[in-house]
């Protein structure tokens, strides 16, 4: 996994050391090349778990969930160190109620960790919504962890934006991964990739089992595309990590041949070449990254995809109770080449949960969509957009809601536009 330097400090706290880590760049995969890495889910029952506040004033009914909700919920998970030389966390969770800070996780009740928070936002991170899926690296000192169970207990703490007493988020789950000297059997292996006539990529792994059996192969690759992950970072490694499988990358194959033909014909027009690698897993789990291939995306002749971002994404950028708000995009002069147009949104909760007051967006002056997404969860869409809502120079995508609920949510570093244009 790739890092940028971390920052720690150490104090006591009633007998129990406390580490903080700050990590201000955060991607995942291949701090040294070729790495060799065991992977341990933790994947909650049903979706999720959540944390409170442990000191809000806030009161519930009786019946309500919230009412005497427990706090630091230990939760356990094992772990292989037998020959391990440094290890790290991701962590998949909605950031909850806009503002609540102190997320952090206590390892073996003796380090806490912050999790990571998404970058490039022009104030404090929790002021804006935000939904990270497990494309984040945390490093964590190997002597944090038993070789065997261990304990974690997540906290929340108070609002420090936007508040109303309720610090609250989610955690749908977490990864802890172990590296391992390379003298352990592992398997290994190297990709090639190549161009079609059709404008894809051929790409193929040439694997070499270890002890175990080969199991899967999973391809990934570095490019500017949409924020699949959410952290902030457009142009990266691009997958999810959602309970313990990979989305949003180029592809897996589970058995050989260890090749796939990747076609996106709406991925955005790339400024320089892409970086492609593979991780091998055996069916012990044991996993091996490949070093990276560098090759250009093929053009083609007949069509090219732009991507458009807008730059005023506002903090608490969501909508309920009759309220409206906006970005914008900056398009070109001339529109006249554009072919189609899509639009991609990371949201929570869109879906207003109501048919007479559904949550509305629009495009400058006209109604694109109704009740996206799914209500009180997380959602990614991609909508079609009709070209004739679109004008030269700044487009503003509203949205609106009169619901009363809960309200429709859109995630830092909010929604790319996707410009089909003729060549």
């Amino acid at each position: 996994m790739i890092h940028v330097p971390f920052r720690s400090t150490s104090k006591s706290n009633q007998g129990t050391l406390v580490v903080l880590l700050w990590v201000h760049v955060l991607t995942v995969t291949g701090l040294f090349g070729q790495d060799v890495f065991r992977d341990f889910h933790f994947i909650p029952e049903g979706t999720h778990f959540s944390e409170l506040d442990p000191n809000t004033k806030r009161e519930w009914p009786e019946d309500d969930i919230f009412h005497n909700m427990p706090r630091q919920v230990p939760r356990t998970l094992k772990v292989d160190l037998k020959d391990a030389i440094r290890a790290e966390m991701s962590f998949a969770y909605w950031g909850g109620h806009v503002g609540t800070s102190d997320q952090r996780v206590l390892i073996n009740d003796a380090l806490w960790v912050d999790l990571p928070q998404p970058v490039g936002t022009p104030g404090n991170p929790q002021c804006y919504y935000r939904t990270l899926w497990g494309n984040n690296a945390v490093p964590v000192p190997i002597e944090a962890f038993n070789d065997g169970e261990n304990v974690f207990r997540f906290s929340a703490g108070p609002q420090i934006c936007h508040d109303f007493d309720w610090g609250m988020y989610w955690i749908y789950g977490f990864t802890v991964r172990i590296y391992y000297s390379d003298t352990v059997s592992h398997p290994s292996g190297t990709i090639r990739a190549e161009p079609t006539r059709d404008g894809a990529l051929k790409i193929e792994a040439n694997v070499s089992p270890g002890t175990s059996k080969i199991a899967r192969v999973d391809f990934i690759g570095d490019y500017d595309d949409f924020d699949w992950d959410g952290d902030g970072i457009w142009k990266e490694w691009q997958y999810q990590l959602r309970y313990g499988k990979l989305e949003q990358h180029l592809g897996s194959r589970t058995r050989g041949p260890w090749k796939l033909t990747w076609s996106d014909k709406w991925i955005p027009e790339q400024d320089g070449p892409i970086r492609i690698r593979a991780i091998i897993t055996d069916e012990s789990g044991l996993s091996f990254l490949t070093e990276p291939i560098t090759i250009d995306m093929p053009k083609d002749d007949k069509r090219v995809v732009k991507a458009y971002r807008s730059k005023d994404i506002p903090e608490k950028f969501g909508v309920r109770n009759d309220h409206l708000k906006f970005c914008t995009f900056q398009l070109p002069d001339d529109l006249s080449q554009v072919k189609a147009a899509r639009l991609v949104i990371s949201s929570w909760s869109a879906d207003s949960d109501s048919r007479e007051d559904p949550a509305m967006l629009y495009m400058n002056k006209t109604c694109i969509a109704k009740n996206i997404g799914v209500h009180h969860e997380y959602s990614l869409d991609t909508l079609k957009i009709p070209v004739s809502t679109l004008k030269p120079g700044e487009n503003r995508l509203y949205m609106y809601s009169n619901y009363i609920g809960h309200a429709l949510e859109i995630n830092w570093p909010g929604p790319q536009l996707l410009l089909e244009f003729k060549r």
